[in-house]
């Protein structure tokens, strides 16, 4: 299947794949949550998405 029969949820994967990146559930406290929101809001980052990648990034280095 070409990229032009996939959905946007599929081609936003398939992006994501080409750039090495895997796709991971987790769950978390709700107050970790509305800290994650408050980052989004303020402009720090575009979603917590990118925002709990960046922490594990920085926890991972530090080690």
């Amino acid at each position: 299947m070409g990229t032009a029969e996939m959905t946007a949820s599929e081609r936003y994967r398939f992006k994501r794949e080409a750039q090495g990146e895997k796709q991971v559930l987790l769950w978390i406290e709700a107050g970790l949550t509305t800290l994650l929101d408050e980052l989004v809001k303020s402009g720090d980052f575009r979603n917590r998405s990118e925002a709990v990648a960046a922490a594990l990034k920085k926890l991972v280095q530090e080690r």
